[in-house]
């Protein structure tokens, strides 16, 4: 009978001392390109190849159809049968594996298995009650183990708080934290160039698996008074001006910045903020029109890309901005709105640009703007808080129209300075 080959990474060191020292309930956090997705596969594998049962979770059903062709590709040679929609295979050796996305955490309620293993862990928002109600429930039968497994997230997450300290007070838990570094065969100078692409804030929780502290302020966690508020942004109507809208019903808010270079480099100043309470398009458009006339026929329209719907007010259903650049007298052209950037990815990209942008400066009587840099709150997995708009912290008007302004127009600068940076 012909010999069946499995090809499985060999572990590196500190992949192997995971393995060799762990516990019944065991939990790693660790640095990106550690080698968590070969060490979760070879977990994975090793009992299947023993012909036991292995439940696999990942946070979203998008990452669930990633690790099913990781898994399906390594065991193909040895799969008796598999359910692309249950995502289940059964192998030759009687093992079992069952994959399962945690968007819903009963996923996986009234199995059993030997083992259980919860892919990038911090990320999944229903870890908790998943683990809790359903996943443990699942190794009772056959007294399995459990593997949580992630690369680290800002702010206090289940993963982070319970189930890492749980070796502090239990005996059958175990947990690790190794960085980026402690893959040996990572080049060390590729880390070090990572560390320019990002804030130093991303790169420690990222790269080096800390435990970053940015409850002071966060969402803007590079923000700064000192570095980044002056008086000395000012409306120049010889430059560029940009407008950045936030269209909530009560209010509207907007925000007037020039970015520009010139010989000592690029510029970015936001020197004027308005508030339409009322949510009244023409008011804003007599608000702009007031003050920046002779800045309208060049300057660039801006902010939330719901302002782009129709508007069945309108009798030829014109959207928000249509109705704005005809009231202020501008061409379509002019308009420069890309779609909206999940609360995450904008988290990332405006505080690289609060930490890396060479002159970023917001006049000291934009209070609104300061307000929210300072105090906007964010959940565990990034996304702003807005569920009490009582609550000025949980408003975020005027950084919606920075957050807006940084995916729309300063997106190009960002990603040409990471470019530029990957090899220093």
């Amino acid at each position: 009978m012909a010999e069946t080959i499995i090809k499985l990474k060999k572990l590196h060191a500190k992949q192997q001392e995971i393995v060799t020292t762990s516990r019944r309930f065991n939990v790693l956090k660790c640095g990106r390109r550690f080698g968590k997705t070969e060490l979760t596969i070879d977990l994975a594998v090793q009992p299947l190849l023993d012909g036991k049962t292995v439940g696999y979770w990942t946070p979203t059903y998008k990452d669930v159809n990633k690790v099913w062709d990781d898994l399906k590709f390594t065991l193909s040679p040895i799969i008796k049968s598999k359910d692309e929609q249950l995502k289940q295979i059964k192998l030759i050796t009687g093992g079992k594996l069952d994959l399962w996305s945690l968007e819903s955490p009963d996923n996986g309620r009234g199995f059993s298995y030997d083992r259980a293993i919860v892919d990038e862990a911090e990320k999944a928002r229903h870890l908790k009650n998943a683990w809790e109600q359903t996943i443990r429930g699942t190794l009772v039968d056959r007294e399995g183990d459990a593997w949580f497994m992630s690369t680290p997230k800002f702010g206090e997450t289940y993963f982070k708080e319970v189930l890492f300290k749980n070796e502090e007070k239990l005996s059958d838990w175990k947990s690790w934290r190794f960085t980026s570094f402690d893959n040996p065969h990572l080049n060390s100078q590729e880390i070090d160039e990572a560390r320019t692409l990002l804030d130093d804030v991303t790169f420690r929780c990222e790269y080096m698996a800390e435990d970053v502290d940015v409850s002071i302020r966060p969402f803007a966690y590079q923000w700064d008074e000192k570095k980044h508020v002056s008086d000395e942004p000012i409306y120049d109507w010889k430059k560029q001006l940009i407008i950045s809208v936030d269209f909530n019903l009560i209010p509207f808010c907007v925000t007037f910045r020039h970015y520009w270079n010139d010989s000592k480099g690029a510029h970015y100043h936001i020197f004027d903020e308005a508030e339409i309470k009322q949510g009244s398009i023409p008011e804003m458009i007599d608000r702009i029109r007031n003050i920046y006339m002779v800045s309208l026929p060049t300057a660039i329209l801006t902010g939330d890309a719901m302002g782009n719907r129709g508007d069945i007010s309108q009798r030829d259903n014109a959207s928000l901005y249509i109705q704005l650049l005809r009231g202020l007298g501008m061409r379509e052209s002019q308009l420069r709105v890309h779609g909206n950037p999940t609360h995450e990815n904008s988290r990332a990209n405006v505080n690289y640009i609060l930490c890396h942008f060479p002159d970023y400066k917001v006049h000291s009587k934009c209070k609104g703007l300061r307000r929210d840099f300072n105090n906007v709150q964010v959940d565990a997995f990034g996304s702003i808080v807005k569920s009490n708009r009582n609550d000025l912290n949980q408003r975020a008007d005027y950084l919606d129209t920075e957050r807006y302004s940084c995916h729309n127009v300063l997106d190009e600068w960002r990603e040409r300075h990471q470019r530029q940076n990957r090899y220093i």
